[in-house]
């Protein structure tokens, strides 16, 4: 089977000579060109968390562990919210659309992740074009994420300038063939737009992570030597709770450093081990001054 994943942002196995970890579109492509199917990942060419540009165009490149990635042209941006990353998300989306009609393996299904609605409905017209089921992956309740940023007397405004986005998004949705979600909740949030009840093609599909195998001595005193400059080593009777993942407005971490301030008040061996980078990360950094019990090694390999 031939299956085109459509996901425009994570980091891939090309990054940082192959040192980053992928998230969940990498995992699902792997998975799925281990299981013997033929995969291309349909990816922006500009790198999100590193904010550069990969190849300077399109360029399709084949990993060494058996799968296609097709990098696909389009503007950088410096913020995650502006017209720079909006226009981007058109640029990848109308790259896609060229290319995708020069392919002559015709895919089998098609799974698009939103966001972007942009590229997932040049996904949904092709996908209509040649009789192709296409799947979505509901990762963040885009745009409407964007009202929710927004103070609340600018939150009308907020929704009138984003309707556009909103209709695109809801036409995506009323015309996919199924619906994931990570959660009930954000498969419930793409079924509204989609205007019906559940089908055999929608499920929850949580949040998962492959462990990387072994690893050998010398790369482990390393890592073992990096944490414990950290404060973290084995043995030291804390408790140890990390979180790995963007600092972003998605995550509350405001109540973790809250909790962290309580439990030093109450001498509790416990740390908090905050990796990551984000919008948000400077602000947590200061909300966190005089904590010693939390911990930002910053955005962390796999």
């Amino acid at each position: 089977m031939i299956v085109w994943l459509l996901q425009r942002n994570e980091p891939t196995p090309h990054d940082d000579g192959g040192g980053q970890r992928v998230f969940r579109t990498g995992i699902m492509a792997q998975m799925l060109s281990d299981a013997g199917h033929e995969v291309v990942w349909w990816t922006s060419d500009f790198d999100h968390y590193n904010r550069r540009h990969r190849y300077n165009g399109n360029h399709s490149k084949s990993t060494i562990t058996g799968y296609d990635i097709q990098y696909l042209k389009s503007r950088g941006y410096r913020k995650n919210i502006s017209y720079d990353r909006i226009a981007a998300n058109k640029e990848v989306a109308l790259s896609f659309a060229k290319i995708a009609r020069q392919y002559s393996n015709i895919p089998d299904v098609i799974i698009a992740s939103i966001p972007t609605a942009e590229l997932a409905w040049q996904g949904i017209k092709y996908g209509k074009k040649h009789g192709i089921p296409v799947l979505l992956d509901v990762r963040d309740l885009w745009p409407d994420h964007i009202v929710d940023l927004a103070p609340i007397w600018a939150k009308p405004l907020v929704k009138l300038g984003i309707w556009p986005l909103s209709r695109l998004t809801s036409k995506v949705f009323k015309q996919a063939t199924g619906v994931f979600g990570l959660t009930e909740s954000f498969l419930d949030w793409g079924l509204s737009y989609a205007m019906r009840e559940r089908n055999r093609y929608d499920r929850v599909v949580p949040m998962g992570y492959v462990k990387n195998g072994s690893v050998d001595s010398d790369k482990q005193d390393q890592d073992k030597q990096f944490w414990k400059k950290q404060g973290i080593s084995e043995h030291s009777g804390y408790l140890i709770s990390s979180f790995i993942g963007t600092i972003g407005y998605s995550s509350d971490l405001d109540l973790v450093i809250d909790a962290a301030k309580r439990l030093k008040a109450e001498n509790k061996k416990v740390k908090l081990v905050i990796c990551g980078d984000g919008e948000l990360a400077c602000l947590l950094h200061e909300k966190a001054r005089g904590l010693d019990n939390v911990i930002f090694p910053g955005w962390i390999n796999k």
